[in-house]
């Protein structure tokens, strides 16, 4: 049941992004100026390029199409207004890019998964990790107006019920040195934390779980799928 409700979640999000009101020609006063910019998107030979007014730049999506943009506002308390490229990868999952013009320069600014903007100059990001969502805090640097990542010790994971299918030992440090414990076969676990280790590769993951008797302990990915089963890997 849990598995066709996020499958279902992931479609209707899938379909409202595809039919979001996403454009490849508006215009709007990108740096207050009273002057409206006219912005534009423009394909050729699957190469992209960004226009504002006589200025451009390259867009480079990497295994996405581009579908358009939309204006956005990532600080309502400054002076400008961002462009917000969105992309869709083959198995329908989306990509964005952001830009802002000074009224000379495009600028690019990051790129993101699932962002979420409150007009505060705070971006929240989620990106699918397999079997759990990981959570980015974006701040938006006022002088050199880049999205910069706001550091975490670890993510938070909150995957419950996975099963314990052979023993496997669990640590008190992130090093892997300090036994814990042994967790038994048939047993079930709650995945509590995931430290990425600065890492995007998902097999440098080290995940912090809760054994059945409540003790706390960090085991590596490739340990606990390899000895564990349960996982939801939809999406």
């Amino acid at each position: 049941m849990k598995t066709k409700l996020i499958i279902l979640f992931l479609t209707l999000f899938n379909l409202s992004f595809s039919q979001n009101s996403y454009k490849f020609s508006a215009k709007d006063d990108l740096n207050s100026d009273k002057i409206a910019d006219e912005i534009q998107l423009k394909s050729v030979d699957y190469a992209t390029t960004l226009f504002v007014n006589n200025k451009s730049v390259a867009v480079e999506f990497e295994d996405a199409d581009v579908i358009g943009f939309k204006i956005i506002d990532i600080d309502k308390t400054d002076s400008y207004k961002e462009i917000l490229i969105a992309g869709e990868e083959p198995g329908g999952l989306s990509r964005f890019q952001v830009y802002w013009f000074d009224g000379k320069q495009i600028y690019f600014m990051n790129e993101l998964h699932n962002p979420k903007f409150n007009g505060n100059g705070f971006v929240y990001d989620d990106t699918w990790e397999s079997f759990w969502t990981k959570r980015d805090k974006y701040k938006l640097n006022k002088k050199t107006r880049k999205l910069l990542t706001v550091p975490q010790f670890a993510y938070y994971v909150g995957v419950k019920d996975i099963l314990v299918k052979s023993w496997f030992t669990i640590y008190s440090d992130k090093n892997m040195t300090k036994k814990l414990a042994t967790l038994s076969k048939n047993s079930k676990i709650e995945i509590l934390l995931c430290d990425t280790q600065n890492s995007n590769d998902e097999n440098d993951f080290i995940y912090l779980i809760k054994s059945k008797t409540g003790l706390i302990g960090w085991v590596t990915a490739e340990v606990l799928q390899k000895n564990c089963e349960g996982f939801n890997y939809a999406g």
